[in-house]
């Protein structure tokens, strides 16, 4: 259930704040502070629906959410897993009114709503936040890049250990993890098929690469692991 804090947002005192935040003065942050929401959702609710109006940029403060779109066959594409200090919303601000992809939480979720008008605001008056937020997009593109040319070039088994190393290293920081969906969103995630996904988690557990039971991960052999990555 979604929770809103009525109390307000206190970005002052946030422990949270991203790096933008704290490059605000007192005078920006309380501009900032007219137009935030401080909201909590449970695991499985939407964050924002894909073609409904958009209305906030959302900063993810804790928790994992995914970020998916609708393709021209109806099938749902998640593109991308977003973590901590992750910006959601942002392209949609110079790109029409409506949201172009959904986000919706994969666990429960801390999160900042900021109003789109306050946002603008905020990038017309602070140079340094307008940096850190260029910066942000800057990195998020070029990961984009790289895992678009990955998706093309590499096979199954190359993009999926691409994802277990993903998960491992940037999003649980630990070779033991509980993969935070089903193994068809895992699917759509490396741009294959269910079965497809089932083949190649047989070949690493038989190579006793990854030992998967339901959604919970063990990487047994990461050098390993590693080597099918890179070779793709």
């Amino acid at each position: 259930m979604i929770q809103v804090n009525k109390d307000g947002s206190k970005c002052q005192e946030c422990e949270l704040k991203s790096k933008a935040v704290q490059a605000l003065t007192k005078d920006e942050l309380d501009i900032l502070e007219k137009g935030c929401l401080d909201v909590h959702l449970n695991g499985g609710e939407k964050i924002f629906t894909e073609g409904l109006p958009h209305s906030h940029v959302v900063y993810l403060k804790a928790g994992f959410a995914k970020i998916h779109m609708i393709g021209p066959n109806g099938r749902d594409q998640i593109l991308k897993i977003a973590r901590p200090g992750a910006f959601m919303g942002i392209q949609t601000i110079l790109g029409g009114k409506i949201n172009h992809y959904s986000a919706t939480a994969l666990q429960d979720i801390k999160a900042c709503y900021i109003n789109v008008g306050i946002f603008k605001e905020l990038i017309k008056k602070s140079g340094e936040f307008a940096s850190e937020i260029l910066t942000y997009i800057c990195h998020e593109e070029l990961i984009y890049y790289r895992r678009f040319v990955d998706q093309q070039q590499k096979q199954i088994n190359g993009r999926l250990a691409d994802a277990i190393i993903y998960f491992a290293d940037e999003i649980f920081e630990k070779q033991n993890f509980t993969m935070p969906f089903a193994h068809m969103d895992l699917a759509t995630l490396i741009g294959t098929t269910r079965e497809s996904v089932t083949r190649a988690l047989k070949d690493f557990k038989e190579g006793k690469i990854v030992k998967v039971t339901g959604r919970e991960f063990s990487i047994i052999n990461f050098e390993m692991l590693r080597k099918i990555s890179e070779s793709g």
